[in-house]
């Protein structure tokens, strides 16, 4: 037993208690419950408002083995005093007594764990055969995750230096394939027993975990290479039991050696559930840190008032980060939440009273630092007389939009002048508030404009005086690449008289089996108000769902051709999903997809029409469509468990959609113009090698590539920061991914060009931000109507919003009379008034986006979009930056003339986490060179009429780019092939040298030769003379650029004296050990020695080629189909030198 200290002091009376270090924060006048840390060592507990009595007090604890008194701190004439206690590491509940003259009070204290905030998570730049334990290295990227689930697929990897992953460059390879992923943290056990942890990962992973909260003494439990761990299916991998006694602290680590296959994580099963469960929640800390920040220093008075005081301080340092302060007056902290600045005004103060004034700083962990010097300070007396005005201003700076001024003199007689007001042609500047300040930014200015400037002073009583002398002072020009705006927030967006693309506007998923979608009134109404540009019939689910049982009669779900039908009714688009379950109806019978084209199409007197006309369309639907997406299932890459076994080979998968397009266009009811055919793809980027491999040998069969319009969960989760801090650092971290995923749709036009020859357009069939946390925020709606905007010049078709009624990314809610989120009114209003051509706009500023720990985000911070239709014309605004509002001036396109008389609808709300919204609509004056104020997280739409410009209508989906105009094609030699096997290269340069895509196709028109063909990868073809001596003609070569065949020159290339191989130059001999076995089966295979890229020939006994190819990766050749005989094999190497002999093929 500890021995207790009991401190007798002369105290005054009137006492209540504040703690200070390690509590979870401030507490109020007259609690008798505090919480400390356990771990957090030596914590103070003020006692404050202690009045004029004295008296004698005794402070006890009733157990200090949990809670030890170990000084009290009092200055004579100070208003509050402090208790010094250390807890001993064990959680628990103690009472303090206090005796004051013989009256006994009780303190009650609990020793409580840190709070569980989640997991750390870090990439390392480590290849994974390197197997490294990173453990205190420095990462290339970390992060806080709520759940220790790899987060690989939420990451924008623009912006994660990863190198590693330079090697892999096989066809599975898709960027991001090498690096160590590395989770740290501390486990708090729930209940006392036994614990089974778990790493699921494709490929190596290990886990050690310690006997307590050091890292050092963590021991593996888990290592899958070195065989530590029981297989426990689903890639994962069981420790031994591990018993673990409820609350304590064990700190633990792990890796996943990514190859590839990023998916996995770490899990716990134990007393507290029935089954794994990935480890995190309340049950992970993602660091143990019972290190106190340091004491703030250098806690002054900067001005003082009769009810006011403002108060500044130097910031204070912590091993990890400083969340922010507390103020306590007389010692009792005055703000309900931590002060995040350095400064406070103190409000509410008695006039003519000392304060004694503290502050403390708190960390991220919850450590409340011991307290900063006293500062102590009196209110001024009251004072009814008004003090002198400034006496002159001066002009310190102007720009185009702000001027910077500064004054002097205004004095006051009584007590002193503290504060200003300031006033801009006679109206009021600072409405928010006086300036405590003598100088200040004027923003919200125009250029090249003058303005009259008065100041009135204002004293500790806030009297205001008389108001200064009137100067004039006049704003610059305007340029918007101006580095120092004076804070301002600002750009250009100039729009030009060009249309680069066009959109339909948001499509729409909707309950498409439920009748409701179609008979119930409220659906109906939204649906009209929405104006979508497509509506959808289909999902994961559809997958599963058959031809016939969607069709006809005999059905209480929505049938095709009432879907349909609505969309007509309302000009939207028709977007299908046809099932692709084995078993049903598309997968067994290709004649079904007749029986679709003539349901959408044909006459009632056909098959797939008698159906239609039995649910009372008699006439073809697809004559009044807008058009029909044709989505050759969903998400098929999800295989099995999506209702889709053919994803599970996506080769497979892509050939049968193939095959299905071809019956499709065989149908005399196809329409091109009406009908685009989709492939079921992944992200809208080359992801998960789905993409390439389904575009992989298309020349054209299908027109479009879907894609998920999602944008994946909070990026940068950090339980430890403020839920708006955190939910902030969620929609720049969106802003990030929706950026990447631009890009990704960039990248992925470079894999079409290079694999089909052309481009695709993108259909993102299902698009809304996740997380469950912020659905249905007004932060959510802007960034998403931003990201689907932007997309739409990038190839996007129709991108349909997900869900309209149901789930929890519904963007209405049924149950309160259907109302409707942010999300819906942004689409609304876009589909309102952005549908048309897409016009080309840039936007010019200085100012950038970032995240909150300072990393850049690659994009404009204002989204920037013009629309045609007609005489109607809009301009779409949007602000991506969440905490600043932004200056933007309008550059009209001068060709054009445009009325004056516009509408402006902004769509704002103060507070991104909002459900709710504000549109205000009002009529402007439309002209060139206007500014307009757009709000943080904000979008408008200004309206206007003009003169029709007469575009052009440009296919939906085009994607504006520089284009080739001109192509330079070039040989080896004479351009003709006039030796025996002679190779001819034949390259192609396409111009101009920024075309967007400057790939070139090669076409044989006409080959009567049996010269080989070798394509490269660099715009360049090689043929090669067969060797055979009849072999001689003409190879007729048609050479384009693939972006615009209309480009193209044509080659003609004669072949002359190719001559047999001759058995006399194939003796057995000591050549003939390059190759084994002899006599050979079904395989011969080549010595190692054999260069990869060697020509590889083989010929029967009279020379002539009987099998041709160029070595690749492999030293085998599959001779099964070879009739049995003797045969030459002939090698060229890539240096010249050949290697020939003869075997038998048995």
């Amino acid at each position: 037993m500890l021995k207790e200290k009991t401190i007798i002091l002369l105290f005054l009376l009137n006492l209540t208690f504040m703690p200070v270090g390690g509590q979870t924060g401030p507490s109020y006048p007259g609690q008798d419950t505090l919480l400390i840390f356990s771990g957090s060592g030596e914590n103070q507990i003020l006692l404050h408002h202690l009045d004029s009595s004295t008296f004698e007090i005794a402070v006890t604890s009733e157990d200090p083995e949990i809670l030890s008194v170990t000084d009290v701190i009092y200055v004579t004439g100070q208003t509050f005093a402090i208790v010094m206690v250390e807890e001993q590491g064990e959680p628990g509940q103690v009472s303090l007594e206090i005796s004051i003259d013989g009256s006994i009070r009780y303190l009650e204290v609990h020793i409580v764990n840190y709070p569980a905030r989640g997991v750390n998570y870090e990439i390392h730049d480590i290849v994974f055969w390197q197997t490294a334990v990173p453990l205190g290295e420095v990462p290339i990227f970390d992060t806080i995750l709520e759940y220790a689930r790899n987060p690989h697929f939420d990451l924008n990897w623009e912006e994660i230096p990863i190198t590693v992953n330079m090697d892999c460059t096989s066809p599975v390879c898709w960027g991001y394939d090498f690096y160590t992923g590395f989770y740290t943290g501390y486990f708090i056990a729930p209940e006392t027993g036994a614990y089974n942890f778990y790493m699921q990962s494709a490929d190596n992973t290990a886990l050690w975990l310690s006997d307590g909260t050091d890292m050092n003494n963590a021991a593996v439990i888990i290592d899958r290479g070195e065989g530590i761990g029981t297989s426990a299916g689903q890639n994962r991998i069981r420790s031994e039991p591990v018993e673990l006694v409820k609350g304590n602290i064990y700190a633990f680590y792990a890796t996943q050696w990514i190859i590839h296959n990023p998916a996995g994580g770490l899990l716990v099963e134990g007393p507290h559930n029935d089954q794994p469960e990935y480890l995190g929640g309340d049950l992970v800390m993602p660091l143990y840190d019972v290190e106190k920040p340091t004491s703030p220093e250098n806690l002054e008075l900067v001005w003082r008032a009769t009810e006011k005081a403002f108060l500044s301080w130097d910031a204070s340092t912590d091993n990890y980060r400083v969340d922010g302060y507390n103020l306590y007056l007389n010692g009792l902290a005055i703000n309900d939440d931590l002060i995040r600045g350095t400064s406070f005004v103190a409000d509410s103060l008695i006039e003519n009273t000392v304060y004694y004034a503290l502050v403390t700083a708190v960390d991220d962990a919850g450590n409340e630092s011991f307290v900063s010097n006293t500062l102590k300070f009196r209110t001024h007396p009251e004072d009814t007389i008004p003090p002198s005005p400034p006496a002159e201003i001066e002009l310190l700076q102007a720009t185009g939009l702000a001027m910077e001024l500064q004054w002097t003199g205004g004095e006051d007689g009584e007590t002193e002048v503290i504060a200003y007001n300031l006033y801009v042609d006679n109206n009021l500047y600072n409405t928010a508030g006086y300036i405590y300040d003598t100088s200040i930014i004027i923003k919200g200015l125009r250029p090249v404009t003058s303005y009259e400037i008065t100041v009135e002073s204002v004293d500790a009583g806030f009297n205001v005086s008389q108001p200064g002398d009137v100067s004039v002072f006049s704003t610059t020009e305007y340029d918007p690449l101006e580095p120092d705006n004076l804070g301002i927030n600002s750009g250009r967006v100039v729009i030009h008289d060009q249309n680069i693309s066009r959109n339909e506007g948001f499509g729409i998923n909707g309950p498409y089996e439920n009748r409701e979608m179609v008979d119930k009134a409220e659906i109906r109404e939204l649906l009209r108000e929405l104006q979508p540009g497509a509506i959808r019939w289909g999902a994961i689910t559809a997958n599963s769902k058959s031809f016939a049982a969607h069709t006809g009669t005999g059905h209480n779900n929505n049938t095709y051709g009432r879907v349909m039908n609505f969309a007509n009714e309302l000009g939207a688009r028709f977007a299908l999903t046809v099932g692709v379950q084995d078993g049903i109806d598309y997968r067994k019978e290709p004649e079904t997809f007749l029986r679709l084209m003539e349901y959408l199409g044909g006459p009632a007197d056909t098959p797939g029409g008698e159906r239609r006309a039995a649910e009372g369309f008699t006439g073809p639907l697809l004559d009044n469509s807008k058009g029909v997406l044709i989505e050759f299932g969903n998400e098929v890459w999800g295989a099995s468990a999506h209702d889709a076994e053919i994803g599970s080979d996506y080769k497979v998968y892509r050939e049968w959609a193939r095959e299905m397009a071809g019956v499709i266009r065989s149908s005399p009811y196809y329409d091109p113009e009406k009908i685009t055919m989709v492939y079921s793809g992944r992200n809208p980027e080359p992801w998960y090698g789905v993409n390439r491999s389904v575009l992989t040998g298309d020349r054209g069969e299908v027109e479009c590539l879907g894609v998920s319009g999602y944008l994946g969960g909070n990026l940068d989760y950090d339980p430890a920061i403020p839920r708006g801090d955190s939910e902030l650092d969620y929609y720049n971290s969106g802003i990030a991914l929706a950026r990447s995923k631009l890009s990704g749709m960039q990248q992925t036009m470079d894999n079409m060009m290079h694999l089909t020859g052309t481009l695709k357009s993108f259909y993102l069939y299902e698009s809304n931000m996740t997380r469950t946390n912020y659905n249905g925020r007004f932060g959510q709606a802007i960034l998403m109507t931003d990201y689907l905007a932007a997309g739409m010049e990038y190839g996007s078709i129709v991108p349909s919003l997900f869900h309209l009624t149901g789930g929890q990314w519904r963007i209405t809610r049924p149950a309160e009379n259907y109302r409707q989120l942010p999300l819906f009114i942004t689409g609304k209003y876009f589909n309102r008034f952005c549908k048309g051509h897409n016009m080309k706009t840039e936007f010019l500023t200085a100012n950038s986006l970032t995240h909150r720990d300072g990393r850049s985000i690659n994009w404009e911070p204002v989204g920037t979009y013009a629309y045609n239709r007609g005489e109607n014309f809009s301009i779409l605004l949007i602000n991506r930056d969440f905490t600043e509002d932004y200056t933007i001036q309008v550059s009209l396109p001068g060709e054009i003339a445009f009325s004056s008389d516009a509408m402006m609808y902004t769509i704002w709300e103060d507070d991104f986490s909002s459900f709710d919204y504000n549109i205000d609509s009002i009529s402007i004056a439309l002209t060139d060179g206007m500014f307009v104020e757009i709000p943080r997280h904000a979008m408008i739409i200004i309206a206007a009429t003009g003169d029709d410009p007469g575009y052009e209508e440009l296919p939906l989906g085009y994607y504006n780019r520089i284009r080739p105009d001109s192509i330079y094609v070039r040989t080896d030699g004479d351009g003709h092939i006039s030796a025996d096997r002679q190779r001819l290269n034949i390259y192609a340069t396409v111009f101009p040298e920024n075309a967007r895509f400057r790939k070139a196709n090669f076409e044989v028109l006409e080959n009567t030769t049996g010269s080989s063909r070798t394509d490269f990868a660099t715009n360049r073809v090689m043929f090669t003379g067969s060797g055979n001596a009849e072999d001689e003609g003409h190879i007729v070569l048609r050479v384009y650029a693939a972006d615009n065949p209309d480009v193209s020159d044509t080659l003609v290339i004669n072949v002359s004296n190719q001559a047999p191989v001759n058995i006399e130059e194939a003796k057995p001999g000591s050549n003939n050990q390059f190759f084994y076995p002899n006599p050979a089966g079904d395989i011969l295979y080549l010595q190692e020695s054999v260069e990869s890229g060697s020509l590889v020939g083989i010929f029967d006994t009279a020379g002539r080629p009987v099998m041709q190819l160029r070595l690749a990766d492999t030293h085998l050749l599959q001779i099964g189909q070879l009739k049995p005989g003797n045969y030459i094999i002939r090698i060229e190497s890539p240096d010249g030198k050949v290697y020939s002999g003869i075997f038998t093929r048995k």
